[in-house]
């Protein structure tokens, strides 16, 4: 079965600011370069062109995902390929530890990371309770059982018995996404993964570093010799394996396929798209029985529709050898003038091997960005002529993703935000996504002898399997622990109280040993009141809300958060008084426990920046200090306020930082001394990490010995033990003062992005929050 790639309308704005390119060719072979993305133009692009009020809710929110996680990824000058590289030497230094990911030589012993969850169905809203966002899969076709899943970020999960345990097959590197699968069906040692993130086309995130291949069951991971430059942003999105060899597998980016022959050590460059300015390949397909004939198509990639035909053509590659020779097909379709043709699906069918299958995704004009299914064609000549098989017109929320698949018994499925049936040749669709999570990322099927057929898919929420068709689904992910976590809460007098935000499977509550989708949407930051666990705060796509009875229900608040992880403070003697932030620079304190808000800040100051990182100090509650960062990296600030919001100060940043550096992911208060903080840095410049300061900020000291070259997504300060924490996006580290160097806590622990913790004093635990993995805790580090 085909795989689905991930494009949304976001790419539209990337289009003008990709390198100038020719007119489009009959053929996409081409030799032009490929165009470089930079979030600082990409975001500038955006903001300034009053793009973000146009967008949709949906819209909004996936480009707020896009931007919380490149805002500190890229290189100084906005080079969205740095992550890539830098991502592929720590592979290279770190992977392939026979005992996985463990603690340096000073590591505290036992200190053994557990996993927490969420696993199992996660109880909550029937329609979007999910476990982690699933991309790929491959299926046995002789063992239905024996599955390969690929996480958004949460890497690859192998299972043997129909998806009741799950085993992780990729602890022992770099926690990263997974585009696609092919396994070796004759011997399922030898499996090749495509990484990355299949999200917003080039507004996409996580790290991609090539394909990767074990040829021993995931117990060590080499890199094959396919490689390109990160800046780029030439990310794998499809893999096919030839059906009678192999060892020959095609490899599809954005705008080139390439052929391997002997398992990956060599790959060749098939073709190339010649207009890369908008034009993405879309799909690819074997011919049936034909594995040197593959369909590949085109889609547009901006929006508006610029009107070529080449912007959605179809190809037909016949290999013959090391000739190729290509054929550019399906031109004759009779799309409407005024419709904005976004993707193409391709489907085939095994009975009928000249027929091809083409379904059109198209956006309503004026920007108003809802898509529909709106038309299916059919060609029984290898694509050379096409005919209109329907028009479904069926209206979604934009994403963009898209695929057609046969089945003998008689049935075609599309997927699509929803999955549709059609018993008729897709002339009519039947939504069968009902007891499933939307969002439907990649469907294998299997005919049965009783005329229905095996379905498994991965969505948004995990794995499903239907055995009747799709009529009914039932979740089979198991032990599968992959949530992408945002933030957590705790709350010292309920231990087993936890409360975090998560990417597209709302806020999750775990109480009484269960885990409880308590909110929807999109989840971000969580906070418990520490004096009464049943008050809550939560947001759901950036909107705060509160909840007065445990989570049971959940009010509105007039305070909209800047950022997915935007800081929310309870101050540490009056519990009636929160710290928010309320949009661009500002800072919102409420007096009654969240039911008024009012400014708290002095509004002029911070450059008009997004507050990153803000913190309050226990034992002197009129120190408070936030950090502030912006979209376009001019600069950054450290503010202070030292008399409870009276006076703000405006602190010099340690002056040996990079030029252009604004980076500050988060910052750190001593408890017991106001005047003792620490910052934390994105980017990814070696040695600038973590900077301590004794007095207040007027003087620095660099503490990033040791730490890996990645982003410190927040800082911890134990006063009890004198231990910092740092939270980057290949595991936790520690330092204390006998710690020349910080090193790896623990054992246990995946090469993942932490963006979260807390700790949970009365049970002398830390508890983490992963982009991937879901939580996990372990023990507080003593002082002896």
């Amino acid at each position: 079965m085909s795989k689905t790639i991930i494009r949304t309308i976001y790419l539209f704005l990337v289009s003008t600011l990709l390198c100038a390119v020719s007119p489009a060719a009959d053929t996409p072979r081409s030799s032009s370069q490929s165009a470089h993305p930079n979030f600082r133009e990409i975001t500038k692009q955006i903001r300034e062109g009053g793009l973000l009020e146009r967008f949709t809710e949906k819209e909004l929110k996936q480009y707020h995902r896009w931007n919380w996680f490149w805002r500190y990824r890229t290189g100084l000058d906005g080079d969205m390929g740095r992550a890539s590289r830098v991502a592929t030497g720590f592979l290279q230094q770190m992977t392939n530890r026979p005992d996985g990911p463990d603690g340096g030589p000073n590591s505290p012993t036992p200190a053994h990371w557990t996993p927490l969850g969420p696993i199992y169905p996660v109880a909550g809203y029937s329609y979007s309770s999910g476990i982690g966002r699933a991309q790929t899969i491959w299926v046995d076709p002789n063992d239905h059982d024996f599955m390969v899943v690929g996480a958004a970020t949460g890497g690859a999960w192998k299972t043997v018995d129909g998806g009741v345990y799950w085993i992780p097959l990729t602890n022992n590197v770099i926690t990263i996404g997974i585009s696609d699968i092919e396994v070796n069906p004759a011997n399922h040692d030898i499996i090749y993964l495509a990484t990355g993130t299949q999200t917003n086309g080039l507004l996409r995130g996580r790290y991609g570093i090539g394909v990767l291949k074990t040829t021993n069951g995931g117990a060590t991971w080499s890199n094959t010799s396919l490689s390109f430059d990160p800046k780029d942003q030439q990310m794998v999105i499809e893999l096919l394996m030839d059906p009678d060899n192999p060892n020959i597998l095609f490899a599809m980016t954005e705008h080139r396929i390439y052929r391997t022959k002997d398992g990956g050590a060599n790959w060749s460059l098939l073709t190339e798209l010649h207009d890369m300015n908008g034009v993405w390949f879309r799909d690819m397909k074997f011919k049936p029985g034909d594995s040197n004939t593959l369909y590949v198509c085109g889609a547009n990639a901006n929006w508006p529709q610029t009107g070529t035909q080449a912007n959605h053509a179809i190809w037909r590659l016949d290999l013959d050898g090391d000739d190729i020779h290509e054929t550019q097909v399906g031109l004759n379709f009779d799309l409407p003038a005024d419709s904005e043709t976004e993707f193409i699906a391709l489907g085939v069918r095994d009975d009928q091997p000249d027929t091809v299958y083409a379904g059109y995704r198209v956006g309503v004009p004026q920007g108003t960005h809802v898509s529909h299914l709106k038309h299916f064609y059919k060609s029984t000549d290898e694509g050379l002529n096409w005919s209109l098989l329907s028009s479904p017109n069926k209206s979604y929320i934009a994403n963009g993703f898209m695929d057609i698949d046969w089945s003998p018994n008689g049935n075609f499925y599309v997927t699509s935000y929803h999955l549709y049936r059609s018993g008729n040749e897709l002339v009519s669709l039947s939504d069968n996504t009902a007891g499933m999570h939307v969002d439907i990322r990649q469907l294998e099927l299997f005919p049965q002898d009783d005329g229905t057929d095996l379905l498994l898919a991965v969505t948004d929420g995990g794995v499903f399997r239907s055995s009747n068709s799709g009529a009914t689904w039932a979740a089979i992910s198991g032990t599968l622990q992959i949530n992408q976590f945002y933030s957590v809460a705790v709350h010292e007098s309920v231990p087993d109280l936890i409360l975090g935000g998560t990417h597209d499977c709302g806020t999750i509550k775990h109480a009484s040993s269960t885990w409880r989708m308590v909110s929807g949407g999109d989840g971000g930051s969580a906070l418990i009141d520490r004096t009464n666990a049943d008050h809550m705060f939560v947001t759901v796509n950036k909107d705060l809300l509160r909840s007065l009875n445990g989570g049971a229900f959940f009010y509105g608040t007039p305070i909209h958060m800047s950022r997915l992880d935007s800081p929310l403070l309870q101050h540490p003697t009056d519990a009636d008084t929160f710290y928010s932030d309320n949009g661009s620079k500002r800072i919102y304190v409420s007096t009654n426990g969240g039911s008024n808000w009012s400014l708290f800040n002095d509004n002029s100051l911070g450059d008009g920046n997004l507050i990153a990182a803000m913190d309050i100090c226990g034992s002197n509650p009129n120190y408070l200090y936030y950090a502030t960062t912006n979209n376009y990296y001019d600069n950054g600030s450290l503010i202070r306020t030292n008399d409870g919001g009276g006076h703000w100060t405006v602190l010099d940043l340690p002056p040996e930082l990079p030029l252009g550096i604004t980076g500050l992911a988060s910052l750190e208060i001593n408890d017991t001394n106001p005047d003792e903080i620490w910052i934390g840095l994105g980017f990814f410049e070696e040695a600038h990490k973590v900077y301590h300061s004794s007095d207040g900020g007027v003087n620095w000291i660099n503490e990033s010995t040791g730490l890996p070259n990645f982003p410190v997504n927040r800082l911890l300060f134990d006063t009890d033990n004198d231990c910092l924490y740092a939270a980057t996006d290949v595991g936790l580290y520690y330092k204390t003062a006998s710690l020349d160097s910080w090193e790896r806590y623990g054992r246990g622990l995946p090469y993942v992005l932490v963006a979260d913790m807390k700790i949970h004093r009365s049970t002398g635990k830390l508890i983490v929050a992963t982009y991937g993995r879901g939580m996990w805790a372990i023990d507080l580090y003593e002082a002896p």
